[in-house]
């Protein structure tokens, strides 16, 4: 037997957590389900399991999931046979709401990780993120990244249930809304970091020398925003990738023509092409042509993660100068 689950064997305070009070039993739950998590647990959870001498039994677990990809199989058996007893109770019993001065109590996380393909423990993360001891993650918020970002970040939930099963209209709603992001909200994707500055609507761009104008019946829209390189080395940045959708869903690209004058005139800091290096940030303006009818009625920007394997976008509500 390896040393770590030989200890475990060994722990009486593990040992007997099962069969203790239901309290000292949540709390150390909810210790292994915030390493799993997010790779550490807070200070003042761990303190209190100290006193309880289970501290050192939820670090052991984890490194023993690090090690191997799961957790000891008696572990797992009295988690689940305690899943089943607690089944009938509020919040199926894997948490409570907040309450000031309460012992934390949320291991929806750690059944979510156990039961992959269960969709039910999905749901129970995201209702104990709403009235349980903890919050979502923000997303480009910094600090050390989570263990596993779909239990961590409200979006990443949302879409790992949807893989699972079909939404009820109101999560297909909320899934809807996080995947759109305000104005002057940063978000990340992949190595960079953006932030959409605003929009205009314009009849033309350009200067006196050089000037393109947008077609009967036309405008244009000009997109400012910041990116910022995230990675570590220079890395070549297309500038034309965004997409403009409408309330009827139609796609509209990067006008090139519009994109030149803007460039001749100063108005953008490049053309098609621009290395950017890593820590650094440039503002850039991108301008598309639309019928004017739809220059705010719900016109959205689609922000996709740059690279070869870059799966994800960002949806933006354009609010207009």
């Amino acid at each position: 037997m390896p040393e770590l689950e030989a200890k475990l064997t060994a722990d009486t305070a593990y040992q007997a957590v099962w069969t203790g009070p239901r309290a000292d039993l949540n709390l150390f739950l909810t210790f292994v389900s915030e390493l799993l998590t997010e790779g550490g647990a807070p200070v003042d959870l761990g303190r209190m399991l100290q006193e309880k001498n289970l501290k050192d039994a939820g670090i052991k677990l984890f490194l023993v999931y690090a090690r191997v990809g799961h957790l000891p199989a008696d572990f797992t058996k009295n988690f689940d046979a305690h899943l089943a007893a607690v089944k009938g109770e509020p919040n199926q019993g894997l948490w409570a709401p907040y309450a000031k001065g309460a012992v934390p109590h949320d291991f929806t996380a750690l059944a979510a990780v156990l039961h992959r393909g269960t969709a039910e423990y999905l749901r129970a993360r995201i209702a104990a993120k709403a009235k349980g001891p903890t919050s979502w993650r923000v997303p480009g918020g910094g600090g050390t990244p989570p263990e596993r970002p779909y239990l961590s970040y409200e979006r990443d939930c949302y879409e790992r249930l949807a893989l699972l099963t079909r939404l009820e209209p109101a999560e297909q709603a909320r899934l809807d809304l996080l995947r759109q992001t305000r104005v002057g909200e940063r978000f990340v994707l992949g190595d960079f970091a953006y932030i959409i500055s605003g929009a205009q609507a314009r009849t033309s761009v350009g200067n006196q020398f050089v000037k393109e104008e947008a077609s009967e019946g036309a405008l244009f829209v000009v997109v400012s925003y910041v990116i910022e390189n995230l990675g570590n080395a220079p890395a070549t940045v297309v500038s034309d990738d965004f997409l403009l959708v409408d309330a009827k869903g139609r796609q509209f690209k990067p006008s090139s023509h519009a994109n030149t004058a803007l460039a001749m005139s100063g108005g953008r800091k490049d053309l098609l092409l621009s290395e950017l290096n890593p820590g650094v940030k440039r503002t850039v303006k991108t301008a598309f042509e639309v019928p004017d009818a739809v220059v705010g009625a719900g016109l959205k920007l689609v922000v996709p993660e740059k690279g070869l394997l870059g799966s994800k976008t960002v949806e933006v509500a354009l609010q207009f100068e």
